[in-house]
């Protein structure tokens, strides 16, 4: 439970005011209510964060498995090991 102080002293509870207001439609462009559920124009969750969540891992995952995949082009060069040219030899 988060509890504050406002600048005039009241007590504010974070965690109340956060569950209170979770459906409401967020500002921005982005179609999203306070909770991150997707939404359409008349406020009806269309997919919930969790879906969403699901998909950008499921992505993310097959880019992870692809790059591990794919050898680096560093790996086939020849190394070239630096000469010692300390002048007290």
């Amino acid at each position: 439970m988060t509890k504050h102080r406002t600048a005039q002293g009241k007590a504010l509870d974070m965690d109340a005011l956060i569950l209170k207001n979770e459906k409401t439609r967020a500002v921005g462009n982005m179609n999203v209510n306070a909770r991150g559920d997707e939404i359409d124009s008349k406020g009806k969750i269309v997919r919930t964060r969790d879906e969403i969540m699901k998909e950008h891992y499921k992505v993310n995952e097959k880019q992870n498995q692809q790059e591990e995949l794919e050898p680096d082009a560093d790996d086939d060069a020849p190394s070239v090991e630096k000469e010692n040219t300390d002048a007290s030899e």
